[in-house]
């Protein structure tokens, strides 16, 4: 029977990503360009940590229609965007939703940057769990192929195939209980430090 991964826990998150306005490779198609309210463009784009560069790609999508965008009032929303997004406890949230951190939250902002590195080590360590889990599924799917291969060289009375499999059986088992093992390890692990790391 194969794993199932028990990894995939919700968990709160304060950053706003709920709202992506995408048109092909451009931030904005026209009709958003042109009723655009930027201050909450802005806000949105605060709330999700973006630089202040982040502004020239929704000019550039608004340059296909001749329209200007409003970089006072969008800046005047991603101010108050990050102001939330900066809280010092966003980071462990950011971090843990593997999102990169562009450095805007400033200088002083170590409690949220170590925070984030909490997070970001959690969702690294989940990662590597997750490649475990779907090396040890690809095992199984070996293992059960092996096994069908060795049933069908009984049938046939082939003896030197039958031994060919079992050895490839025995190696085959062994890889997978040591996987296995290594999985569990990180399992407890990974477990102990989201209870240490979690805000």
């Amino acid at each position: 029977m194969k794993t199932t991964s028990t990894f995939h826990w919700g968990y709160p998150v304060l950053v706003c990503l709920t709202a992506v306005y995408l048109s092909g490779c451009h931030t904005l198609n026209r009709k958003e360009c042109e009723t655009a309210d930027w201050e909450s463009i802005g806000l949105r784009d605060g709330l999700k940590g973006e630089t202040l560069a982040h502004f020239n790609k929704h000019q550039k999508a608004c340059d296909r229609f001749d329209l200007l965008a409003d970089r006072a009032n969008w800046e005047s929303g991603r101010r108050k965007g990050l102001e939330t997004y900066c809280e010092p406890v966003n980071g462990f949230y950011v971090g843990r939703a593997g999102k990169v951190y562009h450095g805007v939250c400033g200088a002083g902002a170590a409690e949220f940057r170590e925070n984030y590195r909490k997070g970001k080590w959690l969702f690294d360590m989940e990662s590597v769990l997750n490649s475990v889990e779907r090396e040890i599924n690809n095992l199984l799917d070996s293992l059960d192929d092996l096994e069908q291969q060795h049933l069908e060289a009984l049938e046939e009375g082939s003896s030197s195939l039958q031994q060919e499999l079992r050895l490839r059986l025995l190696e085959l088992r062994r890889s997978l209980r040591r996987k296995q093992t290594e999985w569990n390890r990180l399992q407890v692990e990974f477990a102990a430090e989201e209870m240490k790391l979690k805000p």
